[in-house]
């Protein structure tokens, strides 16, 4: 697993993997729900002032759903 993870307490570690099977299962949620939407739409409901802009983020959004792509084809 990881060198964290490894260094709890046996009766620790139990409640560590479910924390982080419950962070990895909200964070498929949020990436299938943002995948569902036109790239500039998940921009504009992902930015935040101060953060990178929507353009930014709507180039972000289209790298991430091509190198995806990339490895499904990759893959096949």
């Amino acid at each position: 697993m990881s060198a964290y993870r490894d260094s709890l307490a046996p009766e620790t570690r139990a409640v560590y993997d479910q924390h982080i099977a419950a962070a990895a299962r909200i964070l498929g949620r949020a990436r299938a729900e943002r995948d569902a939407l036109p790239a500039r739409e998940a921009a504009e409901a992902a930015y935040v002032p101060g953060g990178p802009s929507v353009d930014e983020l709507e180039a972000l959004i289209l790298r991430q759903r091509a190198e995806a792509l990339a490895q499904v084809r990759e893959a096949s």
